[in-house]
């Protein structure tokens, strides 16, 4: 490890290794070109992890053996920039970590090698494993998602996390066919691929805490988004929150989506910051929700998508939580006119910042409707908190008679009727 002079590499004629045996054995031979061959038939937990981390070999040794360990092949070639052919993976029976990271920060490497596994994967087996390979530009034409093992029971978890994250090379994806995605397993799947323009089509209906948390974040030349499955929710759902998390955040380029629906239940974080800083977003999609009740469910969701012309409807919404919508429009320059519904359970509920911060920023926004029926602020007032803050300097709030904006307590007014605005009983 870290013998930067090395330029050929020992023989190693074991058949079988024990845990952690190489481990990190060539990692920082900086000269180092190529590899020795590896013999070994019979593997072990982490036996190869980071083994040849940061050497500049050019081609990698065979890995023929079918029946891997957990993180037996984790970050083996990490970090190896003149890498230009991965070797094959025969292996159809995967364990945890076990190509984790294995091609990470191979900045040479332009094509994936085939992953034939098919019917056994396992938590973070794909996890990193081909992050920051900057020249990648071929993929798996689909990659198989088996939601449970069947000696264990287990469920896999976080299984391609951040896999081809920040291939900025890439222009296409694999088919992603599974309807049901456990905990983080597409989490920042592409997250930073800068040339891709398309999705690939989502058909899951049930969704784990961080399914596609950061899936596109930051996929800057991303035009065209995909259908997105109705989920089927059918009840509050404590392991699923954030499920859309900053899935699209910092996507400049895109322009519309599709419909989002969600049968009942609204889980925690569910579609928060989604789609925040798309700048060049014009129509918003379809909220096709009926509540909007799991704590910051959509809050940030379009927070400063400045080309934003119109909010979706929100007339199927029968119920917001705890910072349900807070900030869901802040910073949305184009915003002119916008109208927010009654919501029939609004006043059932004491939930917090409900709506805090829903205009901040909206500089042009000077036509508000507000229907919410028998709301007083004064009962409740950080649920309108600042939402028309930093908006037109003049402008007209049309409000049902049986809500009350007028703040009567002591201190600041929390810009709950902007000055300069003309209030209008409907």
């Amino acid at each position: 490890m870290g013998c930067t002079s090395l330029t050929t590499a020992p023989t190693l004629p074991a058949t079988e290794l024990s845990s952690h045996c190489y481990e990190r054995l060539f990692s920082g031979c900086t000269s180092l070109t190529s590899a020795p061959t590896l013999s070994a038939t019979t593997l072990e937990d982490y036996c190869y992890y980071a083994m040849f981390e940061n050497c500049l070999i050019t081609t990698a040794p065979a890995l023929p053996v079918t029946d891997l360990t957990d993180f037996c092949y984790g970050y083996m070639f990490s970090g190896c920039t003149s890498l230009t052919t991965a070797p094959a993976l025969p292996a159809t029976e995967l364990y945890e970590g076990c190509y984790c990271g294995m091609f990470e920060g191979c900045t040479s490497l332009t094509a994936t090698p085939t992953l034939p596994a098919d019917e056994y994967l396992a938590s973070n087996c794909y996890e990193k494993m081909f992050k920051n390979c900057t020249s990648l530009t071929s993929v798996p034409a689909s990659l198989p998602y088996q939601m449970q093992n069947e000696d264990d029971y287990s469920v896999p978890e976080e299984i391609y996390k951040e896999m081809f994250s920040g291939c900025t090379s890439l222009t296409t994806t694999p088919a992603l066919p599974s309807t049901v995605v456990t905990y983080g397993s597409y989490n920042s799947m592409f997250e930073g691929c800068t040339s891709l323009t398309t999705t690939p089509a989502l058909p899951a209906t049930t969704l784990g805490h961080c399914a596609y948390q950061c899936m596109f974040k930051d996929c800057t030349s991303l035009t065209t988004v995909s259908s997105l499955a109705t989920l089927s929710y059918t009840v509050r759902n404590y392991g699923a929150e954030y499920g859309y998390n900053e899935m699209f955040k910092g996507c400049t380029s895109l322009t519309s989506v599709p419909a989002i629906n969600c049968n009942t239940y609204m889980n925690d974080y569910q579609y928060m910051s989604m789609f925040e800083g798309c700048t060049t977003l014009i129509t918003p999609p379809t909220l096709g929700i009926t509540s909007m009740s799991g704590y910051g469910c959509c809050e940030n969701m379009f927070k400063g998508c400045t080309s934003l012309t119109s909010i979706p409807s929100l007339a199927s919404i029968t119920e917001v939580g705890d910072s349900g919508g807070s900030s869901m429009f802040e910073g949305c320059t184009s915003l002119t006119s916008v109208t927010i519904p009654n919501i029939s359970d609004f006043n059932s509920s004491n939930a917090s910042y409900r709506f805090s911060c829903l205009f901040k920023g909206c500089t042009n926004l000077n036509n508000v409707t507000c229907l919410i029926e028998n709301y007083d602020v004064n009962d409740n007032s950080d649920t309108f908190e600042n939402w028309l803050e930093g908006v037109a300097s003049t402008g007209t709030l049309k409000k049902k008679e049986s809500t009350n904006f007028t703040y009567n307590n002591d201190g600041p007014n929390y810009c709950f009727i902007p000055d300069g605005w003309t209030v209008i009983n409907v």
